[in-house]
């Protein structure tokens, strides 16, 4: 119990805090997209929490329509950096359909994350690095944003793979959660002092 409330206090604040930096670089550049995808994320650590903890029901779905909104959210962004161009609107159609498929075939509602939280996060990571493909097209302020959010959907995507082996293998999940907490918290820290540095200067 001790490590769940130092965990949840982690992520809480690191979350919280980049969420606060966010909200007050509205205006410097970064954009609609990546401050909603911020704000969702925290908002689905949070309802969860409470939803588990508090009523002891079960969270995946929470989860599952975070995955479907955060990949709304992230391929705004990617369309917005590739300046609207029509051939890329197409990728709106996949988040309903990993979630329709989550829901639909591997039983969302009682079971563990997989299908839509896998495919999210290899999606954002491909998008991310077509970005980096030809970084020198990238405005200046959107380069360690999308740095960045490539690596932790890289680091998550290969966590996603092992999550339902991890939450019932104890001994695995001790070697393999601290990574991927330490990874989510040095992104949360990351953006966040950038995005204060960036607003400072």
């Amino acid at each position: 119990m001790i490590k769940i409330i130092i965990y949840s206090f982690l992520i809480f604040s690191s979350s919280a805090l980049l969420v606060y930096q966010a909200l007050r670089s509205r205006k410097s550049g970064l954009g609609k997209p990546i401050i909603f995808w911020i704000i969702i994320r925290l908002l689905t650590e949070v309802v969860s929490y409470i939803t588990y903890y508090g009523y002891g029901i079960n969270p995946y779905l929470v989860q599952h329509i975070s995955d479907f909104l955060e990949g709304i959210m992230l391929i705004w962004y990617f369309i917005k950096l590739k300046e609207g161009k029509l051939y890329v609107f197409w990728l709106y159609l996949l988040p309903p359909l990993y979630f329709y498929l989550e829901i639909k075939y591997s039983g969302a509602f009682n079971s563990l994350k997989g299908f839509s939280y896998s495919i999210y996060n290899a999606l954002i990571s491909l998008l991310m690095l077509r970005l980096l493909m030809q970084v020198e097209n990238l405005e200046a302020f959107a380069k360690p944003i999308v740095k960045s959010l490539f690596l932790i959907h890289s680091v998550t995507f290969f966590y996603s793979l092992l999550e339902h082996i991890t939450r019932i293998n104890f001994e695995l999940s001790l070697i393999v959660y601290p990574f991927f907490l330490l990874a989510n918290l040095i992104f949360n820290f990351y953006l966040s002092y950038y995005l204060w540095s960036a607003r400072k200067n």
